[in-house]
C-alpha cells in the first residue's frame, strides 16, 4: 500500500522541491472549453511548438496506460483493474505535445461531502502525471487550472486530492488547495487476544500505541456479543451496503458511491487484503458455499445480517485497517476485539482529527464555487455579520466582495473600500472546513 501511495501522484511537476515551488504562477484567467489549442507565446524559450489540453477519449486508453506505467511503475494488473472500473466513470484530461500524450489528470466523480445539512458534489483528483522529459514546463499547472475552471462551469462544489509527497502540499497550495484533512496513526498491539481496545493519548509524533489487554468486554454486552460470529465470508453487495449506510452517519465524512466502491474492493483483493466482519447468528452462512452472490442472498433472506465490517490492508508484517464500520458502537468494538484473535501481527488504523488530537495533514480540499460555499457557511454561522473580499487566481468568477449577515450571503457587485477580512481561496477553505475536522478514507492511496 505505502509503495503504491508514494507513486500515485508522483509528479504534479514530478520534481523534488525547488526554489520555484513556492512561487505562484499566473495562468490565464479566461475559461476555455474542453478542447482547445494553446500556442506558446515564446516557443524559442521552451522549445514547444504547440500544446493541446483536452478531455481524453476511450480511443486513447492504451496511450494513457503507457504514460501511467512510465510515471508510476505500477503493476500492470492494477492498471488494468483501474481502467476496467473507471474508463467511463472518470474524466481524464490530458496534454498532448509533439503529437503524443505527455500528462494526465483523472477526475474521479460521484463523491459527496456533507455540509450545512446538504451533500455537496465533490471530485477527486487522482493519478496526476507528466512524462519525465516534459516536466518543469508548466504542463501540469495548465492542466490543473483548466480542470478547476471546467469543474466551476459544470457546477461542482469541491475538489480534493491526497499529495503523495510532503513537498507537494506547497505545490498544490498554489492552486487553492488547503490541507484540511488530518489524521493520526493508532497502533493496536495484539499481544493479548482476549481483550478489547481502549484508546490512549496521542504522542507528540501523532502515533498511538494501545495494548489490547487494557479493557475486558463489558459484562452488559456479553449476551449481545454471544449472538455475533466472526466471518470473512462476505459478499461485495452486503459489504458495500453496510459501508454506504454507516458512513452516512458520520459528520464531515466524504461519502462514497456505488461507482467507486467496486474498485475499492477489487483493490483490496488485488493487494491481498482481507474483508472481515461480524454476522448475527440468526442464520449463519454456509462456509462451503463458493458463490459470493449466493452467500449474500442467503444472509439477507435467512438472517445472519452483516453487523460490522473492517477492510484490512497488509503492510509488511502488519495490517492497516483502512475502514471500520458497525451498525452500533458496541459491534464495532467487538469486531476489533475478534480481529485480535484472527490476525497475526500488529493492527493499525488512522483516526480523524479532533481538537485534542489534531494529527497530521494528509489530504487537501479546494473550494470550486465560492458563492455557494459562503451561502452554506452563512447558514452554519448565522451569528456572523461581516464583509469578505475573496481572491482566487485560478477561477475568475470567484473573485469579489461578499456580505454575510443573518444567515445569508450576498455578493456585492461594487468593490468596497473597507472590508472586514481579505482571504485567498485556500484560506477560505481552511476557515470553513478545518473547524469541522473533515475526513476521507478508502481513496486508493
Amino acid at each position: 500500500m505505502e509503495q503504491r501511495k508514494s507513486k500515485r501522484e508522483s509528479d504534479a511537476q514530478g520534481l523534488k522541491p525547488q526554489p520555484w515551488a513556492h512561487q505562484r504562477e499566473h495562468p490565464q484567467q479566461d475559461k476555455l472549453p474542453g478542447d482547445w489549442l494553446l500556442k506558446e507565446s515564446s516557443p524559442q524559450e521552451r522549445g514547444i511548438r504547440e500544446r493541446e489540453c483536452r478531455k481524453l477519449t476511450e480511443m486513447e486508453v492504451e496511450e494513457r496506460k503507457r504514460l501511467w506505467q512510465t510515471c508510476f511503475h505500477d503493476d500492470p494488473t492494477y492498471i488494468e483493474l483501474f481502467f476496467r472500473h473507471f474508463h467511463t466513470s472518470s474524466v481524464c484530461r490530458g496534454t498532448c505535445m509533439d503529437g503524443k500524450l505527455v500528462s494526465t489528470l483523472y477526475r474521479m466523480e460521484n463523491y459527496l461531502f456533507p455540509y450545512a445539512e446538504e451533500y455537496l458534489s465533490t471530485t477527486y483528483f487522482y493519478a496526476l502525471a507528466t512524462l519525465p522529459e516534459y516536466r518543469n514546463r508548466g504542463t501540469m499547472s495548465r492542466l490543473i487550472t483548466e480542470t478547476l475552471n471546467e469543474l466551476y462551469t459544470e457546477g461542482e462544489s469541491l475538489a480534493i486530492l491526497i499529495p503523495a509527497e510532503p513537498w507537494l502540499f506547497d505545490y498544490y497550495a498554489r492552486f487553492g488547495f488547503s490541507p484540511v484533512f488530518r489524521r493520526s496513526l493508532q497502533t493496536l498491539c495484539t499481544n493479548s487476544p482476549n481483550r478489547a481496545f481502549q484508546p490512549q493519548q496521542t504522542t507528540s509524533r501523532g502515533q498511538e500505541t494501545t495494548p489490547l489487554r487494557e479493557v475486558t468486554p463489558k459484562a452488559a454486552n456479553r449476551r449481545k456479543e454471544e449472538n455475533l460470529v466472526y466471518t470473512e465470508e462476505i459478499s461485495r453487495e452486503e459489504a458495500m451496503e453496510l459501508l454506504l449506510c454507516e458512513m452516512k452517519r458520520r459528520k464531515a465524512y466524504l461519502q462514497h458511491s456505488l461507482t467507486d466502491l467496486p474498485m475499492v474492493l477489487d483493490d483490496l483483493s488485488w493487494g491481498e487484503g482481507r474483508l472481515c466482519g461480524l454476522r448475527s447468528k440468526g442464520s449463519e452462512l454456509q462456509a462451503e458455499s463458493n458463490e459470493p452472490q449466493a452467500r449474500g442472498k442467503e444472509s439477507q433472506e435467512g438472517g445472519g445480517e452483516l453487523r460490522a465490517l473492517a477492510l484490512l490492508y497488509p503492510q509488511e508484517e502488519n495490517w492497516l485497517i483502512g475502514e471500520w464500520v458497525g451498525r452500533t458502537e458496541e459491534e464495532e468494538v467487538q469486531l476489533l476485539h475478534l480481529l485480535s484473535q484472527h490476525v497475526t501481527g500488529t493492527l493499525c488504523r488512522y483516526l480523524p482529527a479532533t481538537a485534542a488530537q489534531p494529527g497530521r495533514p494528509f489530504g487537501m480540499a479546494r473550494l470550486i464555487h465560492v458563492e455557494r460555499w459562503l451561502a452554506a457557511y452563512a447558514r452554519v454561522r448565522s451569528e456572523l455579520s461581516l464583509t469578505l473580499q475573496i481572491h482566487d487566481p485560478q477561477i475568475a468568477d470567484n473573485n469579489g466582495c461578499f456580505c454575510i449577515d443573518k444567515g445569508k450571503c450576498l455578493r456585492i457587485e461594487a468593490p468596497l473600500s473597507n472590508v472586514d477580512r481579505t482571504l485567498d481561496i485556500s484560506q477560505l477553505a481552511d476557515e470553513i472546513l478545518s473547524p469541522i475536522n473533515p475526513y476521507m478514507s478508502l481513496m486508493l492511496e
